[in-house]
């Protein structure tokens, strides 16, 4: 029973800041994409290590064309 409503709270707050983060790519005070990102890792875990990945190799790759 403690699972659930730990899921259940864990998920709700990610959507909330999903939401709160589409708001913050309008507006200039909130910071939208690190509140979308976050709330992306509280939803669905296995999807934001797959994006973390992605911009790990996308930024490696800039950094070692720089050089």
């Amino acid at each position: 029973m403690k699972k659930k409503i730990k899921k259940f709270i864990r998920i709700t707050f990610g959507m909330l800041l999903i939401i709160v983060g589409i708001a913050g790519l309008f507006l200039p005070i909130l910071q939208g994409v690190a509140m979308i990102i976050f709330g992306i890792s509280l939803v669905r875990p296995v999807l934001y290590r797959k994006i973390i990945k992605k911009l790990k190799k996308f930024y490696h790759r800039i950094r070692t064309n720089e050089t």
